[in-house]
């Protein structure tokens, strides 16, 4: 017998399955109650997350945004790296930092040969309220912030640049992930895999391992799949810990692309990404 399979005799055919417990809840209604709620805090994650994430944008919606009026401040950026999307952290998708300018034509105030990678700007507005313009394909940041200063946009110093939050639902997203990862390990008899499969799974791009957990294991649970065994035997088999790595490549795979053809499809204000 292996991790996954419950071993022994034959099944009876109207035995019933073990009662599933998660932290000392005994009752489905209980376990629904924690799906539902590991549930609330992703898709609150993820509707604030989609919202204060920053963008990059192409030179026509920089230029929308400039004739419309939204810009309320910009500096030149630096240092830009993605940050992990889950767990979730404060950051947002991408951090970075900005580099003095001169007051005279804006340029590098000390140049210390760091790259220039864009134009980070601040918007009036709900939904991505930080960009960044000038990193694109054929894009110059400093032919942007030029036309940034021709416009009259306002350029901010240093020590004024004080951008939203980029991410206003970390802490939402770190709540599921907890509660999500605490529900996993106190979960005696969990049914579609074992918990070290659930407790990889945990870690996939997104929270979707979160939300598959709180959806098969807690908020609609069902019976494990039987499987028959060499002897005849019917046997309930759960997803292993290791084939836990298997899906979380094919979640990545998957996310990447279809991030990938939606952005391509529908812009960076939609989704978010580079």
């Amino acid at each position: 017998m292996t991790e996954g399979e419950v071993a022994g005799s034959r099944v009876v055919e109207h035995a019933p399955d073990a009662v599933p417990r998660a932290l000392g809840v005994s009752r489905p209604n209980g376990l629904r109650v924690l799906g539902l709620a590991v549930l609330a805090l992703w898709a609150t994650w993820a509707v604030l997350t989609w919202l204060s994430s920053p963008r990059f944008v192409t030179d026509e919606q920089l230029h929308a945004d400039l004739q419309a009026g939204r810009i309320q401040t910009w500096r030149l950026a630096t240092d830009l790296h993605p940050e992990r999307d889950w767990p979730p952290a404060g950051a947002g998708s991408w951090s970075f930092g900005t580099l003095a300018q001169r007051e005279t034509d804006g340029l590098p105030a000390e140049w210390d040969r760091r790259t220039v990678d864009a134009v980070v700007y601040w918007v009036d507005g709900d939904v991505a309220p930080v960009r960044f313009a000038g990193a694109l394909p054929g894009g110059d940041p400093l032919t942007l912030m030029s036309e940034l200063r021709q416009a009259g946009a306002p350029q901010s110093a240093p020590a004024t640049f004080r951008p939203p939050d980029q991410d206003r639902g970390a802490p939402w997203g770190l709540a599921a992930f907890a509660l999500g990862l605490l529900v996993v390990v106190g979960n005696t008899t969990p049914t579609r895999g074992t918990r070290w499969f659930w407790f990889w799974l945990q870690w996939a791009p997104l929270g979707l391992g979160t939300v598959a957990y709180a959806v098969v294991e807690l908020a609609l649970p069902g019976r494990p799949w039987r499987v028959l065994g060499v002897t005849g035997d019917v046997r309930q088999r759960r997803l292993r810990g290791w084939e836990a790595f298997l899906v979380l490549a094919l979640l990545t795979v998957v996310v990447v692309l279809a991030t990938s053809g939606l952005r391509h499809a529908a812009g960076p204000l939609v989704v978010p990404g580079r």
